[in-house]
Order: structure tokens, then C-alpha cells, then sequence
């Protein structure tokens, strides 16, 4: 049984960006205008739009196992009511590139249909309003090792290969190492199969985010991804919805060996190292003026040739708002 629509592949062509770079000096400048060029659809008579309608999408949810974990069930909630009421590192980064956030809450007793229903509404609610690019985050005490568990299930690594050596004592690795092994034991059964994972195994706060990023794909809107959770998120949306990466761009490489794991698995570069595993929507948010700029300065009309078409003259150059709190269908926005 499908649980999403078929993702349709992005139909638009770098080949008819302009040429306001060169090409060796514009980096990863072009780069991204070619991912927006293909998801608009670019043509010959249908140009880049500049991106200017984004927005930050957050699901909240604490998972059951939080023993060792990153983020403490008391964490966790502090830092939801703080991205509820515009305050911390959520809305500090938002405001700061001048994007809205919407906190999405997922109750924790609600079924798999449930979450993924929420996730869909949420995705379909930004797709029918406009919205040009949105940004995958979450907030949720535990939420690292569960990820991290799904990960090495999904990809057949062990959990020390998921986990990595950055950055933890001793002591608390080998307590977060063994809390990943005992996720991934009880999970043993299911290993064959990305659904039966998701169903029996993971938070609804986790299926969610996970029905969003596959449902925007379906619904042929850019996703900008922050950090572990949601680049392991991108790839069970990937394995339910074959294509999904394709709609999908990396903002920023954490220090974190479970994070470039989840990114090569999906076949995607990030835009930025900035070695900032703080999560919480901060490392997509860091990648929006790029993602403006190079939208903008591509969707300019110059008068100049395409890329790919050559000129009769020589040329040098080479061939914030809060958040608003909802409890499954996002509510107004403002």
C-alpha cells in the first residue's frame, strides 16, 4: 500500500540561468540557483523567481527513551515554550533572517495514521497558502538517539559508526552508545522495512516530520534541512516517497558522524560546515540569505545570454515572526 502520491521529478534547467557570474568564481552560488532553477521549473520564457515567501516548520514531540540523551524532557520543554512565546535559539534565528515559524505539537499517545495525517496537513496547508521554500526542524528530548537508532537500522550501521566520537565524555558516549544499541535491538524485527519501522518504532513527533518532508516533495515544494533529526527524517521520506531528495537541499555539516551519515545516504552536500549541532531549525535558518541572494542575483533580467547559448561578443566568462502553536492543523498564519 502507497502512503504517498508519486513524487514527480523537479522539470526546470540550469542550462537557462542567466550569465551574471562566472562560472568559476560564483561556487556554491550557482549551485543553489540550479536546484531552485529545476524545482520552479526554469525555461526559456519562465525565469527564477526570487525565494521570498519561506518558512520554518517545528514538530514537538519527547520521546519515551530519554535516558542519556542530548536534550532532557525539561530541556525539551523549556525550549518549546521559549520558541511558543518568540523568545530562544528557534526564533532568535528566524528573526534574524526575517522568516515566520510555526510550532506544530504532536501528541505523544497519537497512532502512526495520526502523525502521518499531520505531517500531510501541514505540508498541504504551506503548498495551498504560496509558501517557496520551507524549513524541516524539531524540538524533542531524545530525539538524537532515536534518529540515530532509525539511522543505523535503515542504513546497516552499528551504533557506534551512527554516533560517532565527537565531542562526549567518556562516561556519557558509552551511556548514549548503549541507549542507541537497546533502540536498535528492540527494533531488530523490522529492519527489512522503512514502514514497519516507522509504525512500531518511532515517535509520532518523528512520523510526522517524516509525512511532511515526503508530502512537500509530492507537492513539489523546496525543504531546506537542518540537522540530524530531520536529514534522517529526509531519508525514511525518501525511502516512502522515491524522490523526495530530490526536492530536498542541505543547509549546514554538523561535527556529528550520524548527521554526514544521513546526508551521503541521500546523496546530498551540505551548503555550509559551520559545526553547529545546536538543531532546532538554527542550522536551516543560517542558509537562508544565501538562498535568497542567489536566487535573486540568478533571477535578475539582464539581457544576457543563457549558460548554455554563446554571445556574438568574446566574453572572459566560461560556457520574523513568533511562532504560532498548533495541535495538528497549523493554525493562521500571520
Amino acid at each position: 500500500m502507497e502512503l504517498f502520491s508519486p513524487v514527480t521529478s523537479p522539470t526546470g534547467s540550469a542550462e537557462h540561468l542567466p550569465r551574471v557570474l562566472p562560472q568559476d568564481i560564483a561556487g556554491r552560488l550557482r549551485d543553489v540557483a540550479s536546484f531552485f532553477a529545476a524545482a520552479q521549473g526554469v525555461s526559456a520564457t519562465e525565469p527564477l523567481r526570487p525565494i521570498r515567501n519561506s518558512r520554518m516548520m517545528v514538530f514537538y514531540g519527547n520521546r519515551s527513551a530519554t535516558r542519556a540523551s542530548v536534550l532532557s524532557t525539561e530541556q525539551a520543554i523549556s525550549f518549546h515554550r521559549k520558541a511558543n512565546e518568540g523568545t530562544g535559539p528557534t526564533h532568535a534565528f528566524t528573526e534574524a533572517v526575517g522568516i515566520p515559524a510555526t510550532v506544530i505539537d504532536v501528541p505523544p499517545e497519537s497512532s502512526f495514521d495520526q502523525a502521518k495525517e499531520m505531517g500531510i496537513q501541514a505540508a498541504d496547508h504551506q503548498a495551498d497558502r504560496g509558501t517557496d521554500l520551507l524549513l524541516a526542524a524539531s524540538i524533542g528530548a531524545g530525539e538524537d538517539e532515536e534518529a540515530l537508532a532509525l539511522l543505523g537500522l535503515l542504513t546497516g550501521r552499528e551504533p557506534v559508526a551512527v554516533l560517532g566520537f565527537h565531542g562526549t565524555a567518556d562516561k556519557q558516549w558509552s551511556k548514549r552508545v548503549t541507549l542507541i544499541r537497546d533502540l536498535m535491538f528492540q527494533a531488530r524485527a523490522h529492519k527489512r522495512s522503512a514502514v514497519d519501522l516507522l509504525r512500531h518504532h518511532a515517535s509520532p513527533a518523528l512520523v510526522a516530520l517524516v509525512s511532511f518532508l515526503a508530502q512537500c516533495a509530492v507537492r513539489r515544494t523546496p525543504i531546506l534541512l537542518d540537522t540530524t533529526v530531520s536529514c534522517v527524517a529526509a531519508c525514511y521520506a525518501e525511502a516512502l516517497a522515491p524522490g523526495a531528495k530530490n526536492w530536498m537541499l542541505a543547509g549546514q555539516l554538523t561535527p556529528h558522524a550520524g548527521h554526514l551519515m544521513a546526508l551521503r545516504h541521500l546523496g546530498l552536500t551540505p551548503l555550509f560546515a559551520l559545526n553547529m549541532p545546536l538543531g532546532m531549525g538554527t542550522g536551516a535558518a543560517t542558509t537562508v540569505p544565501l538562498v535568497r541572494a542567489a536566487t535573486s542575483l540568478y533571477g535578475e533580467v539582464t539581457g544576457e545570454a543563457p549558460a548554455d547559448e554563446p554571445t556574438s561578443a568574446p566574453s572572459n566568462q566560461p560556457t520574523g515572526e513568533p511562532a504560532n502553536k498548533t495541535t495538528g492543523q497549523p493554525a493562521g498564519d500571520r
